[in-house]
């Protein structure tokens, strides 16, 4: 996930980001509706509150940059 760098998300974007790292500022965004990856599939639900369990894969390290 890329939503820019840390000037681009507490800078410009108030600390938010987009769907899937979509950088805030960006619309549409990529990953939701009119974006370029959108696909309007639901794989998943969760209800407010509900622990899941994930793993992570982290591929690069930016060192908060």
């Amino acid at each position: 996930m890329f939503f820019g760098y840390q000037q681009t998300q507490w800078s410009k974007n108030g600390g938010q980001c987009g769907v899937c790292g979509d950088n805030f500022a960006d619309n549409p965004r990529l990953h939701e509706p009119g974006g370029k990856f959108y696909t309007g599939i639901i794989v998943r639900k969760y209800d407010v509150g509900q622990l899941i369990d994930v793993a992570v894969h982290l591929t690069a390290n930016h060192k908060g940059d």
